[in-house]
């Protein structure tokens, strides 16, 4: 394999941290080593654990912590402030959506006064097979191209390729300059129609651009068999819309290509470069 292109993948990550207020703990039974949410009930001022009738009011939850510290376990905003108080790191290395988690949590550091470790983004990679890189070299694309929005690649891919003249903003313009003399034909019969004369071009200017689209829509029926190869070479990249790392198994790439594999990745991959590294077969 040989390295293709360096890309940044950051469309694929999002706030990984969504709250829920009324969640504030969570409690492990000790017998069946389930966990159980426990909420605070606003009405009568207690905790109470998640289908069941325990409850707590504040001072017993307390209790109940200092005694049997065993049976809690931070929820997702709180685990890694108390993963960092007992087993303090200097850095964190971590996948893209583990850092933007991470980062959405500072101002719980900040606020108990524990420090923040520095965070390092891991090497991250896509392994492209040899048919999905043919079938991009055949449609002029690159491979970055593909982590565009299927729909913009494929609009994009139609512009280009298209024989047909798709975008409207020439004529637009022509346009444009007819209404800017209208504008100032009108206003100096009667000021007030000035307004009249714009909203009545950003009218046309919504209708040219709708057209515009309508256009590219009809396009795409006659490249149907091209921007079907896009679905199918994105569906290969991005298993289920998302990164190839988070879902394919690393064992199914190593048994088709054996221990180079290991040797391609170290070679290829570069440790505090923060790039997305394409890998083509």
């Amino acid at each position: 394999m040989h390295p293709v292109q360096h890309q940044t993948a950051s469309p694929f990550f999002r706030s990984e941290v969504i709250i829920a207020p009324d969640t504030t703990i969570r409690l492990q039974s000790i017998d069946s080593s389930v966990f159980k949410d426990i909420g605070k009930h606003f009405e009568d001022n207690r905790y109470k654990v998640l289908n069941t009738e325990i409850a707590f009011s504040e001072e017993e939850l307390n209790a109940e912590i200092v005694n049997y510290p065993e049976r809690f376990s931070p929820n997702v905003v709180m685990r890694p402030l108390y993963q960092e108080v007992i087993l303090p790191n200097i850095a964190y290395i971590g996948g893209g959506a583990e850092v933007v988690y991470w980062m959405e949590l500072k101002a719980n550091f900040d606020f108990y006064q524990v420090d923040f470790p520095i965070l390092i983004l891991r090497n991250s990679g896509l392994i492209v097979s040899k048919r999905a890189a043919e079938k991009v070299e055949n449609m002029d694309l690159t491979l970055p191209d593909f982590f565009e929005d299927t729909t913009v690649l494929k609009t994009n891919w139609i512009k280009v390729n298209s024989q047909n003249p798709l975008q409207l903003n020439p004529q637009w313009q022509q346009l444009s300059a007819v209404f800017d003399e209208l504008k100032m034909q009108n206003i100096k019969i009667d000021p007030t129609l000035g307004p009249s004369t714009e909203a009545i071009r950003k009218r046309l200017e919504h209708a040219v651009f709708n057209l515009e689209k309508k256009l590219i829509k009809a396009e795409k029926r006659n490249y149907e068999t091209r921007l079907n190869q896009i679905d199918q070479v994105k569906a290969e990249l991005f298993p289920g819309g998302s990164l190839q790392e988070r879902n394919e198994n690393f064992g199914l790439f190593y048994v088709k290509l054996g221990p180079k594999l290991i040797d391609d990745l170290v070679k290829n991959f570069k440790p505090l470069d923060f790039k997305f590294t394409i890998l083509s077969e």
